[in-house]
């Protein structure tokens, strides 16, 4: 919700404040760790130029605009009316919007991705934190283990 146009540069998007929803005002990260850059695919790069280009249509636009918003920031509230309607319609159960960041790491995990990486997209403080959080999810298997161990 704080993300601002200013905020994607070079495809990626600098994850540097918080929205508190409870207080409504913008707070520090966790930890240091939470302070980072992430590439965006170009589907959501898409997202964001499409955006960009309707707000530009305004005598006022300015790159501190939030990307979900415009001059102003979506609501917390809308934010969920909005994304239950999507996952109604797509016959989908509710969720919290945390979900889809468990969701994302999972799907990343499954993927193969070092979980060191995984770490750092997440703004985990620590590799370990993630292996807590996700470590179930790593296959048992050890024939990775068995290929790297083969002469070639």
């Amino acid at each position: 919700m704080s993300l601002t146009f200013a905020d994607i540069q070079r495809g990626r998007a600098k994850v540097w404040r918080q929205w508190d929803k409870d207080t409504s005002e913008f707070k520090q990260l966790k930890t240091k760790g939470s302070l980072r850059t992430v590439q965006l695919d170009d589907d959501l790069l898409d997202v964001v130029d499409r955006l960009r280009n309707y707000y530009e249509t305004s005598v006022h636009f300015s790159e501190d605009w939030f990307i979900f918003g415009g001059p102003r920031q979506l609501a917390y509230t809308t934010v969920q009316r909005i994304k239950n309607k999507a996952l109604d319609d797509a016959g989908l159960p509710r969720v919290k919007i945390h979900s889809f960041r468990h969701s994302h790491a999972s799907n990343l995990i499954d993927a193969g991705v070092p979980l060191f990486k995984i770490s750092k997209r997440l703004g985990h403080s620590s590799v370990s934190m993630t292996t807590d959080i996700y470590g179930h999810l790593i296959r048992e298997d050890d024939n990775d283990i068995m290929n790297a161990m083969k002469f070639k």
